[in-house]
């Protein structure tokens, strides 16, 4: 997936691709999260980063509009869990390791995205590849026994 910087006569905005899988996270509950991943350069000078959320109300957007504006509409909810701007041309796991959901709000959805915090027209797209992703739930810890 990809993102860049589009420039408008009336605005800028960030376009790109991202991916979205339907996961339910329980509210209060913690999970261990794992993306293997690779990026187009090892450059660190070019500006860039992939965004792990929760989600809930995600659609598919127009394929003939692929990589356009984030997603906005009023029923999205989103509770950003990472942001990685690492940049490598090897493979490499990112270990999100006992991320714990908010209290009060369940997300049916993980979202991964490319994101550019460059306005540059120079600058290149941030490409990221995602080989897999594992979310594995944690078991609550034993109560000690007296």
């Amino acid at each position: 997936m990809w993102a860049a910087y589009q420039r408008s006569t009336t605005r800028g905005y960030v376009e790109g691709e991202g991916i979205f899988q339907q996961y339910l996270f329980e509210a209060g509950k913690t999970y261990d999260i794992f993306i293997r991943f690779k990026t187009s350069t090892n450059d660190i000078t070019k500006p860039g980063y992939f965004v792990v959320a929760m989600a809930n109300n995600l659609t598919q957007g127009d394929a003939s509009k692929c990589g356009g504006e984030l997603p906005s509409n009023s029923n999205l909810q989103v509770e950003k869990i990472a942001e990685h701007g690492e940049k490598t041309t090897n493979w490499k796991v990112l270990e999100l390791k006992s991320y714990t959901v908010p209290a009060g709000t369940n997300y049916s959805q993980l979202w991964v995205y490319a994101y550019t915090n460059s306005t540059s027209i120079d600058d290149d797209k941030y490409v990221v590849n995602i080989d897999y992703i594992q979310v594995c739930p944690k078991a609550p810890e034993p109560c000690p026994t007296a």
